[in-house]
């Protein structure tokens, strides 16, 4: 992580996030439904300040801070997306909706799939 610009602190914050989120009993996973159906949908809401020190692996750490299903790829790959919209995000509140639906994963298994993501700047 650091070869690619990430603090050792953010590096060890992905790292903690991403193994936190690997935890049936996390705090973040009891926001989704103790029983859902296949098909079902939760949307789970991201608050994150940017300041003019924003990185994409800090960005990508308060993703995955609060949400417990989404992969560490995916939290970069929308942190990198963030930051790309350019300066106009420096010093603003995003609000990402993140939106999740019950069913067969890629493995084959049931759980939770994060789907379409949209973000607000304010």
């Amino acid at each position: 992580m650091t070869k690619y610009g990430a603090t050792e602190t953010e590096a060890e914050r992905l790292v903690d996030r991403a193994y936190e989120n690997t935890q049936p009993y996390s705090a973040r996973a009891k926001a989704f439904p103790s029983n859902p159906s296949i098909g079902q949908t939760c949307v789970i809401d991201v608050t994150i300040h940017v300041d003019d020190a924003a990185t994409a692996a800090g960005i990508a750490s308060e993703i995955m801070a609060a949400s417990p299903y989404v992969t560490l790829a995916a939290a970069l790959y929308a942190a990198n997306v963030l930051l790309t919209a350019g300066s106009m995000i420096y010093g603003s509140t995003v609000e990402l909706h993140i939106s999740y639906t019950y069913g067969y994963t890629n493995d084959g298994v049931l759980g939770w799939t994060p789907g379409y993501v949209s973000y607000e700047i304010y």
